[in-house]
């Protein structure tokens, strides 16, 4: 059975490392790292999963690729 994109986020970022949006695009097949940031954000809603994802800023990879980089990882299940 196929897992869903949502699923594969969820699966990545559960493993309690850092992960960038460009990361879990390129871990599930997609090409732009932008769609994938809503799944990130959707994991935390109660209707899917209710999760803590933290965020964190990464000057030093934003300085090399001349934007704003975030890390993210999803710490536990809330509640």
């Amino acid at each position: 059975m196929k897992m869903s994109t949502r699923a594969k986020v969820r699966k990545i970022l559960g493993d309690g490392q850092w992960h960038t949006g460009l990361e879990l695009a390129r871990r599930c097949g997609v090409r732009y790292a932008t769609g994938m940031m809503s799944y990130v954000r959707k994991l935390r809603l109660r209707e899917h999963g209710g999760h803590i994802v933290q965020c964190v800023y990464d000057p030093d990879a934003s300085k090399r690729m001349k934007r704003s980089i975030y890390r993210y990882r999803l710490l536990n299940k809330a509640g």
